[in-house]
């Protein structure tokens, strides 16, 4: 048995997803130590593992995201792209390292397990030469000859004139737009005498690392024919099902169709009016049954405002219990979300346009599984006349079905667990 070290930043994005894979590899009989921040200590001990708590301030990470990212123009976005790379990311890889370093004095790991933004860890890999396994619950974002850089919006490449187009969005992404950042994080790993590499600032952890466990299939993917080596697809990570016990549940035996509405915490705050409430002005009317799940703000003001026996608000409702029942999901765009959702069949609009959330919606557009938005603001119009189309189209609910049959081949807890194993047991992967 093995002493495996994971660490993850703190997002409940980024440590939710290693929940049941922690469990399970305690369960085999292995000793897990978890790094994180102190909000995640209740919830690390509960699944078993060993809590190892992360400096205060190392675990803002979740504020200064929040700060950074407000969802307005694609200049401001470029702008907070690059405040969140170099302070969010890289600026606390030394001082992660650091911290693991002194865990390490203690727990000795033979193998460390991170998320997908966890920087810390390169020079972890560095200096101790033990396996670096990555999990990631976000689409992939990688440079490659047949896509076009991340956060382009652009389609994979169909013909010569579309793949020379995203060639040069890649090189512009690369060489103009981050050059500045880029040349940033080199001369900091020149500085902490790490190797500095030609990798694309995103890429970093994902070329370093031994295997870049992804929460997908490539049914959800686009196709790269350079894809590196280290990329496993082990299909979505679906949440369980939790204990609930809504008056209203009983109502989604209905003849009617079933929306189910949710914005996320990170880039919306606690601004309801960006997609809550106006989905729910303009499908209010509507012979619809809405479900909205408000990310954990209170919604008192909402149920005065929204007072049909139709519309139901709740702070918390569990995607694994709520989506079997619904015929259409309107979300901001998070990627474990949207996973979740076509897992379940279940066809998506998407209005998000912060973090990863235009990688998010060119893929439900791309694979037509939905329609995206392309704001995070979307007005009454643009939510009726989506939700309308969706419904009334059966392709985009028989895509999301397709998808949905390929997740079902992959369980990524036991294939997760099993690759991780295999590096334990030094098998060759």
């Amino acid at each position: 048995m093995a002493k495996i070290l994971v660490a993850s930043v703190s997002m409940d994005g980024h440590v939710n997803p290693m929940i049941p894979i922690v469990k399970k590899l305690l369960a085999l009989g292995h000793q897990v130590g978890w790094y994180a921040g102190d909000n995640y200590c209740a919830k690390i001990e509960a699944a078993g593992a060993t809590f190892f708590m992360m400096s205060h301030e190392i675990s803002e990470t979740q504020n200064k995201v929040k700060i950074s990212f407000d969802g307005k123009t694609k200049i401001g976005l470029l702008r907070q792209g690059k405040y969140y790379l170099k302070h969010v990311l890289y600026n606390v890889m030394m001082p992660q390292f650091e911290e693991l370093k002194l865990i390490n004095k203690e727990f000795k790991a033979e193998i460390i397990v991170t998320d997908d933004l966890f920087t810390g860890a390169i020079p972890f890999k560095f200096h101790y030469n033990v396996p670096w396994v990555i999990y990631s619950n976000t689409p992939l974002m990688l440079l490659s000859k047949d896509t076009a850089a991340p956060g382009s919006d652009l389609f994979p490449a169909k013909n010569i004139f579309q793949k020379k187009q995203n060639l040069f969005t890649n090189w512009l992404i690369k060489n103009i737009l981050f050059f500045d950042t880029n040349l940033y994080i080199s001369r900091l790993m020149q500085k902490n005498g790490l190797p500095t590499n030609s990798y694309f600032i995103l890429e970093k952890c994902l070329r370093q690392c031994d295997v870049f466990l992804q929460f997908a299939t490539l049914q959800f993917e686009f196709y790269r024919s350079d894809l590196p080596k280290q990329i496993k697809y082990v299909g979505p990570l679906i949440l369980a099902k939790e204990i609930v016990n809504f008056d209203w549940w009983n109502r989604l035996q209905s003849n009617k169709k079933v929306i189910f509405v949710t914005q996320g915490t990170m880039s919306n705050g606690n601004d309801l009016n960006q997609l809550i409430v106006p989905t729910v002005e303009a499908l209010k009317d509507e012979d619809y049954l809405i479900i909205a799940s408000s990310s954990g703000f209170d919604t008192s003001e909402l149920k005065k405002r929204f007072p049909s026996e139709n519309i139901i608000f709740e702070k918390f409702v569990p995607y694994a219990n709520i989506l079997p029942h619904v015929d259409l999901m309107i979300t901001n765009g998070g990627y474990g979300g949207v996973t979740m959702a076509l897992n379940y069949g279940v066809p998506i609009v998407v209005a998000g346009v912060s973090e990863d959330k235009p990688d998010v919606g060119t893929r439900v557009e791309y694979f037509k599984v939905g329609i995206n938005l392309k704001t995070a603001n979307p007005t009454l119009k643009q939510i009726i006349k989506a939700t309308k189309q969706i419904l009334n189209d059966s392709k985009y609910a028989e895509n999301a079905k397709r998808i949905s049959a390929d997740f079902q081949k992959h369980n990524a807890v036991d294939e997760s667990v099993s690759i991780i194993e295999q590096f334990v047991n030094k098998d060759k992967i």
